[in-house]
């Protein structure tokens, strides 16, 4: 609209109400205008779709593996959002039992910085059952290399520290 037509009174707005109103009616429970989504709501359809996406890139490590989504979610953006709150910055959405679907008891915020199975997983090293995670930095080390000479070499712990230090 013109100008004009607002002044005479023939309109109530130069477009910008008309737009805005479209805003209004594509705003989803507050996490979405258009194409833009907040982290939340971009964590959810992610999870979403990795269990019901067939074409889904990580579609065969969820889905396609057994993972689902349970129903309560899968149906509703805002029974997610009621259990599992806001995602708090620096978080992702992750599962306590990475075999298990995504549902409330299985699911929380966890760091980006520091993946939750290297905080789980205990190794004996030195007599004592110490966390992956906790052992990498005591020693300074990447927590990716010491537990892949760990896991996939097969070496022991103390072992597996020796040789990453000898390098």
């Amino acid at each position: 609209m013109f100008l004009s037509a607002v002044k005479k009174g023939d309109s109530k707005s130069c477009g910008c109400l008309r737009a805005e109103r479209n805003r209004e009616r594509s705003l989803v429970h507050g996490h979405s205008v258009g194409y833009k989504v907040t982290p939340t709501r971009r964590a959810y359809t992610q999870a979403k779709s990795r269990c019901r996406n067939k074409s889904d890139p990580l579609y065969e490590k969820f889905g396609g593996a057994g993972i689902k989504m349970c129903a309560r979610w899968a149906d509703s953006f805002s029974a997610f959002l009621e259990d599992m709150g806001e995602r708090p910055d620096g978080t992702m959405l992750d599962r306590l039992e990475k075999t298990g679907d995504f549902e409330p008891a299985n699911c929380m915020w966890a760091s980006k910085r520091k993946p939750v199975a290297y905080e789980d997983i205990l190794v004996r090293s030195r007599g004592a059952d110490i966390s992956v995670l906790e052992l990498a930095k005591v020693h300074q080390l990447n927590v990716k290399q010491l537990w892949t000479r760990i896991k996939f070499l097969g070496e022991d712990a103390d072992e597996a520290i020796r040789r990453i230090k000898q390098v």
